[in-house]
């Protein structure tokens, strides 16, 4: 990849290495993921391998484009009949998809250099507040002011983009990935969906003016604050009379 060093932030090899860690990690370590009883793959999406390839973006036109190849190798590849995800500008990173039998015919392209970034849309709930996720170089990820999720790694699986999402008391294989599907991606927008749910995202590139208040803690501050033997927190609902209460 020697040819590609200078060309926009790190190397293509490094972030891949990073990437790769980060599938590993969503994955986990033990075996193929795939455990004898029956709930051990409850959250295994791969049932075919990834197709995905990587490159350096170089130039294009209205019906191919050039590139570098993680391997090395320039080749112009045909765009007719692609879905292109981003502004595709020269040295950015791509993930492509290739239509199947056609080897140099693409079916999606992502740009991964602009789909990178601090990722906002209004709150749901908390009027005036915003929330998203952030998509780092190598594989990391952050949630944005979310207490249902705790994104900590992301990645490219044949075109759709994947998050891990640790939750308290989840492990190993157990840890699940949501997957998005890329609906729309630019220098400023970034529209997703996510099942029946759809995300459009705006670009953040000042954090210090999102109006959001992060979670460190992704459980109830409260779960656990009542104490049988003594005293119920302020705040908590008082003892109901045994003839009133309902079994």
């Amino acid at each position: 990849m020697a040819k590609i060093t200078n060309i926009k932030s790190c190397t293509l090899g490094a972030c891949l290495c990073s990437m790769g860690i980060a599938a590993l990690t969503a994955c986990g370590s033990k075996g193929n993921g795939y455990g004898s009883d029956e709930g051990s793959n409850i959250h295994m999406i791969e049932v075919e391998s990834d197709s995905t390839q990587y490159g350096i973006y170089l130039r294009g036109n209205q019906d191919s484009i050039e590139w570098i190849s993680e391997e090395g190798d320039t080749a112009w590849l045909v765009s007719s009949y692609a879905q292109i995800f981003g502004e595709l500008e020269n040295g950015d990173r791509l993930a492509v998809m290739m239509n199947d039998g056609k080897a140099n015919e693409l079916r999606n392209v992502i740009d991964i250099t602009q789909l990178l970034g601090r990722w906002v849309e209004p709150d749901a709930v908390e009027e005036g507040m915003m929330q998203g996720i952030e998509l780092q170089e190598g594989g990391a990820a952050n949630s944005i002011n979310s207490r249902a999720n705790h994104y900590v790694s992301w990645r490219i699986y044949n075109g759709k983009l994947l998050l891990v999402n640790t939750i308290d008391g989840m492990i190993d294989q157990d840890i699940p990935e949501d997957t998005f599907h890329i609906e729309e991606l630019s220098k400023k927008t970034l529209k997703v969906r996510a099942s029946y749910i759809k995300h459009l995202y705006t670009h953040s590139l000042d954090a210090s003016q999102d109006k959001v208040k992060e979670y460190d803690d992704y459980s109830s501050p409260d779960a656990n604050a009542f104490d049988p033997e003594g005293d119920a927190p302020e705040g908590t609902s008082p003892d109901i009379p045994e003839e009133e209460k309902i079994f």
